[in-house]
């Protein structure tokens, strides 16, 4: 016998004969020349035989986003009767499409480069054709787009962009050639996947031998038939080797294809519409050829575009739908960022996804599939639970750059007690003996881990984001594999059936308790900051439009439609997308996102404006025009009253009145309605245009002017009811009150709080005034600005690293500080800072005459690449805990940094709020558009802005606003002293021009029990109380279990508790109270009949 080395040097040369036989799978017969048509993209079918024009060979269709169709007509000849002919495009292009008949049948791709062609370059074009059949085809390619890179510093300097025009060839399969040809490379691969020392491997290694002393290796210079010969000789040997079976004990690999599909990333989401019709066309025709072939398709929104735009297309995905073969599952409507979304908008997410495929496929997922996202909030569970969903499968967390995951397959718990089944596949791989290795075989970090509780791992293979799926050669390998001994036992199967099983046969797996954490991509918290801003106000403005529909439709005694809220709020969910929302996209698809969303916001607030408006004038006897945009709207929330201010530390659970004060209601002087849409009553600052006119009243008033010029009128003692209004009498004769401040120096005493400020401006000391508490710590004062250079080791737009902590500095200067506002509401500061040679930072600092808290009313003229921005809260709270919200409620994370785990934790998710709290005193840091935070000890350190600069080079550059509050607090952390402030600093209230009365839509008579929704109910039939409904969707937020009692305002039918999907679970009879228990983080849904 051979060394060692002389046998690997003669299975080297078996693995070059592989490569060199891949050329030689597919035999051309005839050639095709075809016609062409240069153009955008915009095209969704073939266009019309007179756009095209002849070309020769070698014709070039240049330019960054060029399409250019091509289009001729084959008819079969007599010679090819019976056979399965395929299409091999000599065309060279970065992307293809192909049609035949008109309808989508297959994508080219050279994403990825296997030899001299592209990883689909060859698709079957039809089987058992007749002589004289003619196929009208079509071939739609593209020659892609510059993206700059995704890496620091990468700059791709390929800008070449073309397509080049070569005639087509018709080609048959070499069936013998293929038979061989994927024989040898899974034989290839077992010799090089087994150890040494096994048995199986010698038994391979035995066939090689003999398969070397028949084959050619140089068959350019054997005749034909010769090496033919050879190859049916070697293929027997190799057949004989591969037909041993696996023991029962052998492991389990379920499989099934998947093309991982962004909905934008390095391209926009124009593109992504094309990118999916070619990989799902390509799927179909994978299907014809293989019969045990499954696939999975994730994103219902991208269903949706099959639908919309390549209606044959869909009409056959919905056949393999029925079939079981192409398995919709996924459950969202699209794969969504997890850590940045509302509570409610994570829910429509599987609303959304949940109603298309019931809808369109008769199908509910059971799974949730998100193999990209970054990072998975701890209140999913609860969330996919009530929403039909029992499994979550991803991939990412094996992505962490400190610890490794101890688990595959293993219960997650979220924070209200809910668990679900997750199992952490693998994806972007063959199914080939390497892959079995690394992810079932071996020891190492992508393979199964607890051994004990399961041996089975879902493989899901083929190329993404415009790979085109599972390649033909992929599904040939896996037929190879089906029960290989050496390797695991494999079948196709679908996500659904795969984890029924896993479930069936886990053995005592372990339960993982809170978020599943990323040790990665923590930058995508921070960046681009205008994307993230817009999601939070778009969340709010369709919650106020959705209450605002609500309240029309049941002052009509009409039913409450979401006709025209589905488009508006169909655009955010999209643009909640995980390289969307975090910030992570080429720069078209920013721009695009920018517009879209503040679309979304300003219509929402027009409509909202527009139905408040309509009950001003009918409640005043007027005929006018609904769609009138009278009234008053400011700002970013297009309706709100502008403001600051979050609200006092006691929010009053009792209401007032919702007539006008101190007159009639047929008064005809200046009247303004303001509108609460939250669940609790309000008693927070309001600010109104000012218009020479105050509140009739005794409520201390004060006049101010903000940072862009424009006067207010800010008002303290008013309380708004809960979901309901507050109708003012407006006069112009009210003394302004005196001022409830005293200032010395570089002292500021108000009613509650002391405060001394630095000769940058920033709190020296602040001192509560109710308890003698000291706020500032340790490290730096009070809202100091720290500005570090950030180049991440990698992805640029996604990464923070640790070590960026060492390089925050204080690099603010103060370049002028004015007391703009001293009154009795509020005492205004303006100071404006220059942050580095580029970039300047305006901040009004607001202090209240009743409250502790302080706002920082936040403008960034931000010019900087590579720099990261954060307002430094260095406190004396002392704890262990920082409470942190999420979707539904709050996580608990440790503050100190004893071990990997926490220390990997060093920039976090928040939404409204994070919170320091010993047991009878905290502090808190709120925010209107922040999401991301470190904390360390004492420490709350809110992240501001990220300057990276790929893929989107433009740095995130531009005029920024933001509003965030540092709010001292007696107790610790409740609804009343953080939780219903932080709503109040997001949420103000609606002001409309003219009398809308309005009682309390409902009542809760607890604080902590929170109506996060009142929205149109997706389906209207439901029950035997009507078609008028509506949906409440409530949550319990401060982590203790309550039973509480839901008051209705209006005249009830009939209540039911529903799931999330609202399909009922409870019914009630008519009752104008519902009594309720909640678990700790618990979230309802009540479906109310009017």
């Amino acid at each position: 016998m051979y060394t060692e080395n002389q046998l690997d040097r003669m299975l080297g040369k078996l693995r070059r004969l592989e490569g060199m036989l891949e050329p030689k799978l597919f035999t051309v017969v005839d050639t095709m020349s075809m016609k062409a048509f240069p153009t955008d993209g915009s095209h969704h079918s073939v266009p019309e035989e007179r756009c095209f024009a002849d070309c020769e060979d070698g014709a070039v269709f240049s330019g960054e986003g060029t399409y250019c169709w091509f289009r001729g007509t084959y008819e079969v000849p007599q010679s090819l009767e019976g056979k399965t002919l395929f299409i091999y495009p000599r065309i060279q292009g970065y992307e293809g499409m192909l049609w035949v008949d008109g309808k989508p049948y297959g994508n080219f791709a050279s994403k990825v480069i296997v030899g001299s062609h592209g990883n689909h370059y060859c698709d079957m074009l039809r089987q058992d054709v007749r002589a004289g059949e003619r196929m009208d085809i079509a071939l739609e390619y593209y020659a892609n787009h510059y993206i700059k890179g995704t890496q620091p510093f990468e700059n791709e300097t390929n800008r070449t962009f073309q397509i080049v025009y070569h005639p087509v060839d018709i080609c048959l399969k070499d069936e013998e050639m293929a038979e061989f040809y994927f024989d040898l490379k899974v034989a290839n691969q077992m010799v090089q996947t087994l150890g040494k020392e096994s048995f199986r491997r010698a038994g391979f290694v035995r066939a090689m031998l003999k398969i070397h002393d028949i084959i050619s290796y140089d068959f350019y210079n054997e005749e034909e038939e010769v090496f033919r010969e050879q190859i049916r000789q070697a293929d027997k040997i190799l057949k004989e080797v591969l037909k041993e079976t696996n023991s029962a004990s052998a492991p389990y690999a379920g499989l099934i294809g998947h093309s991982h599909m962004d909905t934008a990333w390095l391209w926009h989401r124009g593109e992504t519409e094309k990118k999916c019709a070619r990989t799902y066309a390509n799927q179909m025709n994978l299907m014809d050829q293989y019969p045990e072939y499954t696939f999975i398709q994730s994103s219902a929104y991208h269903s949706d575009i099959i639908k919309r735009m390549y209606p044959d297309l869909f009409e056959d995905i919905k056949k393999r739908v029925a079939e079981g073969r192409y398995e919709p599952n996924g459950g969202v409507w699209i794969e969504c960022d997890c850590n940045i979304p509302s509570g409610e908008y994570m829910v429509r997410q599987f609303v959304w996804g949940q109603k298309f495929t019931r809808e369109n496929f008769g199908y509910t997922s059971d799974a949730f599939w998100l193999p990209d996202t970054f990072g998975y909030s701890a209140a999913l569970p609860q969330i996919m639970q009530g929403c039909g969903v029992k499994y979550f499968l991803t991939t990412k967390i094996s992505w962490n750059d400190t610890n490794v995951f101890p688990y595959n397959t293993f219960y997650w718990k979220g924070i209200d007690g809910s668990k679900v089944l997750v199992h952490f596949n693998r994806t972007h791989v063959w199914p080939d003996p390497y892959a079995m290795k690394d992810n079932l075989l071996d020891c190492g970090s992508n393979s199964i881990k607890e051994r004990e509780v399961s041996d089975m791992r879902l493989i899901s293979y083929g190329f993404g984001d415009g790979g085109g799926g599972p390649e033909f050669g992929m599904i040939e390998v896996a037929r190879r594999m089906k029960d290989l001994e050496g390797m695991p036992r494999t079948s196709h199967t679908t996500v659904s059936r795969f984890m029924r099983e896993l479930e069936e046969k886990i053995v005592d797996p372990s339960v993982y308790n809170g978020e599943l954490y990323l040790e990665l991509h923590r930058g995508t918290l921070t960046n681009q900051h205008t994307i993230k801003r817009n999601n939070r106000k778009a969340e709010f403005a369709l919650r106020d439009l959705e209450y605002a529909t609500v309240r029309h439709a049941i002052d009509r005694q009409a039913a409450a439609s979401a006709a025209e809220i589905d488009p508006l709020t169909n655009e955010l969910l999209i643009n909640q997308f995980h390289d969307i929302l975090p910030g992570t996209c080429i720069p078209r698809a920013h721009e695009e996102a920018v517009a879209a969303v503040s679309h979304v916001i300003e219509e929402a607030g027009r409509k909202t404006l527009s139905l408040l408006q309509a009950g001003v004038r009918e409640n005043a006897g007027s005929g006018a025009d609904t769609e009138s945009s009278a009234g008053t709207v400011g700002g970013v929330n297009a309706v709100s009253g502008e403001g600051a201010r979050s609200g006092a530390d006691t929010v009053s659970s009792v209401g007032a009145e919702s007539g006008a004060d101190g007159v009639s209601s047929a008064d005809t002087g200046k009247m303004v309605t303001l509108v609460n849409t939250l669940s609790f009553d309000r008693s927070d600052v309001v600010y109104l245009p000012f218009e020479g006119y105050y509140v009739s009243g005794d409520y201390v008033q004060q006049v101010i002017e903000d940072r862009d010029g424009n006067r207010k009128l800010a008002v303290r003692g008013l309380t708004i009811p809960a979901f309901g209004s507050r109708v003012l009498q407006m006069t112009k004769e009210h003394e302004e009150d005196t001022s409830v401040f005293k200032a010395r120096g570089n002292v500021l005493e108000t009613p509650v709080v002391k405060a001394v400020f630095n000769e940058k401006g920033y709190l020296e000391s602040l001192v509560d005034k109710r308890n003698g508490r000291q706020l500032r710590g340790e490290g730096y004062a009070l809202n100091t600005l720290l500005m570090a250079e950030e180049v991440s080791a990698s992805w640029d737009n996604w990464d923070v690293d640790a070590d960026c902590e060492r390089k925050f500095r204080d690099c603010a200067q103060l370049l002028s500080s004015e007391v703009v506002a001293d009154g009795g509401v509020e005492y205004r500061i303006r100071n404006r800072y220059r942050l580095s040679g580029k970039s300047t930072l305006e901040q009004d600092l607001i202090f209240y005459g009743d409250s502790a808290e302080v706002v920082f009313d936040t403008r960034m003229d931000w010019q900087e690449e590579h720099r990261f921005l954060k307002a430094a809260f260095d406190t004396t709270i002392h704890t262990d805990y920082a409470s942190q919200e999420v979707q539904f409620g709050y996580i608990r994370r440790v503050t100190n940094r004893n071990t990997s785990i926490e220390k990997a934790k060093f920039e976090v998710s928040n939404h409204k709020y994070t919170d320091l709290s010993e047991t009878r005193y905290g502090a808190a840091v709120l925010n209107d558009c922040k999401y991301a935070i470190s904390v360390q000890e004492g420490q709350m350190r809110l992240s501001l802005h990220k300057g990276g600069c790929l893929p989107d080079f433009r740095g995130d550059k531009g005029v920024h606003d933001c509003t965030y509050a540092f709010l001292p607090h007696l107790g610790s952390l409740s609804a009343e002293s953080v939780i219903c402030p932080a709503y109040l600093l997001n949420e103000k209230p609606l002001v409309v021009d003219g009398a809308r009365p309005m009682e309390s839509l409902l009542r809760v008579d607890c604080d902590h029990v929170i109506v996060e929704t009142v929205k149109p109910a997706e389906s209207k039939g439901d029950g035997a109380f009507g078609e008028k409904s509506f949906v409440l969707r409530l949550y319990e937020a401060e982590g203790s279990a309550e039973t509480v009692t839901l008051e209705f305002g209006i005249p009830v039918k009939g209540v039911a508790l529903t799931d999330m999907l609202e399909d009922v679970q409870e019914e009630h009879g008519p009752a104008q109270q519902l009594p309720l228990d909640f678990r700790a983080f618990e979230i309802k849904t009540v479906k109310v009949w009017y």
